[in-house]
């Protein structure tokens, strides 16, 4: 790393002339003939390019975005021979995590702006004080008001060595990044995956076959970047090896879950809620203590959930981990009715529902579980666990997993 260190204050100054002579430039811009169609299947619309180029000309306000940086703590230090510029909002909160924020590109700080206000003082926005940042926000190099890199060099590994390196300046050993604009790698579940996919699917009209051949995509490019991490590694660069050996395990940790995901929705597509439910259910009234509750019912029997029943109709479901969120001296004083899960669209489910589709409401619902209720009445209870026990037995009779 360059030996100049110093973090300079910094502040946005573009010269009149220069928007001056952007405004001319975009007026005289020399446009094509118009688009032979009706739509945007030749690219973007000449009209559209000509709203677009009279905004910029007559209404963007400069100076407007100029305030806003202004009004905040920018600075300017040297990195490997380029200056880089960041923004470095320290949290009121002493405790907070530091975190580096990171823009795309082609992209700028100004993209990131919004972000300070709720994670620095998350207090003011509805969260907790544990949930603050002090954060930095760099322009990329080459970007935003960032030196030109003059030599190659300056991809994502270098970057991030430039990024850990003005952490350090600031004084942060430990903190977390924020980066994105990998997603068009082909590897499914990104967005590239996604696309390779689409692609697939049209030209086969088979999903699953897509989704197999895009999830392989993605496990090969996953280890693709694993094998590169060993390769940094062997070399001695231990910050690009780590980085990028994790972003290709994750990938392929990824496209295997997705593939997977999708075999089992398409397995439960076909599969009703009664089907999986467990239908013995043991009832719990309302009116007894939470001590009693747990000394008669949970203690007794194996479930960690009992539907809640008054005068001969199910009103809640009263769950092991509600009762935990209540200090144990209060369980003799406190009523089962206040503290079960009232009946709700989220955790309740017909019998002839399909599986695939309440999968999701098994991870939205109480615990982890949702209700099988037929004419106002709960007739079964489904967990993960009775999800799995169908899942075995269907193992069993067919011979294979999904």
């Amino acid at each position: 790393m360059s030996n100049q260190t110093t973090v300079r204050p910094f502040r946005v100054e573009v010269p009149e002339g220069d928007l001056v002579e952007l405004r001319r430039r975009i007026d005289a811009t020399r446009w094509p003939e118009r688009e032979t169609v009706g739509d945007d299947s030749q690219g973007v619309p000449l009209a559209t390019m000509q709203d677009l180029a009279r905004y910029w000309a007559t209404e963007y306000d400069w100076r407007t975005c100029e305030a806003r940086l202004n009004a905040l703590p920018q600075f300017m230090t040297e990195i490997d021979g380029l200056d880089i510029h960041f923004v470095h909002v320290r949290s009121k909160h002493e405790d907070a995590l530091p975190l580096v924020v990171c823009h795309g590109w082609p992209g700028s700080p100004v993209e990131q702006l919004k972000l300070i206000g709720p994670l620095t003082d998350p207090t003011a926005h509805g969260a907790s004080a544990s949930d603050a940042f002090h954060l930095v926000i760099p322009s990329m190099p080459g970007h935003g008001f960032s030196g030109k890199p003059t030599d190659p060099g300056w991809g994502p590994v270098h970057i991030g060595k430039a990024y850990v390196e003005l952490m350090r300046r600031l004084g942060y050993t430990r903190f977390v990044a924020q980066g994105g604009d990998w997603g068009l790698v082909p590897g499914f579940p990104l967005d590239g995956g996604r696309l390779l996919r689409s692609a697939i699917w049209k030209a086969t009209g088979s999903l699953g076959r897509a989704t197999r051949i895009a999830s392989l995509s993605g496990q090969g490019v996953g280890w693709l970047l694993v094998a590169a991490g060993v390769a940094f590694l062997l070399a001695g660069d231990l910050a690009g090896g780590i980085w990028f050996a994790f972003i290709g395990w994750f990938l392929v940790q990824a496209a295997r879950s997705s593939y997977q995901d999708l075999q089992l929705q398409q397995l439960l597509g076909g599969v009703e809620a009664e089907e999986v439910m467990a239908a013995d259910l043991v009832r719990i009234p309302p009116q007894l203590s939470l001590q009693q509750a747990v000394d008669d019912y949970f203690m007794v029997y194996d479930h960690s959930g009992f539907p809640v029943e008054e005068g001969g109709r199910t009103i809640g479901l009263l769950t092991l981990r509600g009762v935990r969120r209540v200090p144990r001296e209060q369980w003799p004083t406190r009523r089962v009715r206040d503290h079960m899960v009232p009946l709700g669209d989220q955790v309740v489910v017909a019998p002839d529902a399909r599986m695939d589709g309440v999968v999701g409401k098994l991870q939205d619902g109480e615990a982890n579980r949702v209700l099988v209720v037929e004419d106002g009445e709960v007739v079964g209870i489904i967990t993960p666990t009775d999800l799995t026990r169908w899942l075995r037995r269907w193992q069993t009779l067919e011979g294979s997993a999904p």
